[in-house]
């Protein structure tokens, strides 16, 4: 699934400050929680505090709402219903077409990429969400689809974010999707 979102944004150096800071993306989705980064030197995830070289690359908590339903070992209950599937989480990774974010399960049965782009002529922010799954029953039962929630993190947590951020004045453009 591919989904297309923009923004009018007001500030595009704010917004790149933003955009370019793992820790922003993450805590402003509400559901990638970091549990540790890569270290160069040790060559193993560790605590941040433990890292001696630490890169953009993060062992991960995708965290999803409430069902009942637990089917396998990377799913674990935190409390109140809420569910968190592992798995790793990059960026910032620059490109000539902007910021981008990677994000895989630590069984690789869903992967997904963000892009954030600014047009060359205005400052529109372009986001454009791809999602990769397998086609897998334990996802669709346990409420656990990576792409699901991440329409929602886009929608209901990054655009506001960042609204919130870059000022009053930034507007969704509109969305499209293709799946």
């Amino acid at each position: 699934m591919i989904q297309n979102v923009e923004i009018r944004a007001v500030s595009k150096d704010k917004a790149m400050m933003c955009l370019g800071n793992p820790y922003f993306i993450m805590g402003a989705t509400g559901h990638i929680a970091a549990l540790k980064v890569y270290d160069k030197i040790t060559g193993d995830f560790v605590y941040p505090s433990q890292g001696k070289s630490l890169t953009n690359k993060f062992y991960v908590a995708y965290l999803f709402g409430s069902k009942s339903v637990f089917l396998a070992q990377s799913i674990v209950k935190t409390g109140g219903g809420v569910k968190a599937v592992t798995g790793y989480f990059e960026g910032p990774i620059y490109s000539g077409a902007g910021v981008s974010y990677k994000g895989v399960t630590l069984d690789e049965s869903e992967s997904f990429e963000m892009l954030f782009a600014f047009s060359s002529n205005d400052s529109t922010l372009r986001i454009i969400l791809s999602t990769n799954q397998n086609l897998n029953v334990k996802s669709k039962v346990t409420g656990t689809e990576l792409s699901k929630l991440l329409g929602h993190i886009i929608n209901d947590h990054i655009f506001p974010a960042l609204k919130q951020y870059v000022g009053d004045q930034a507007q969704e453009k509109g969305s499209s999707e293709s799946g």
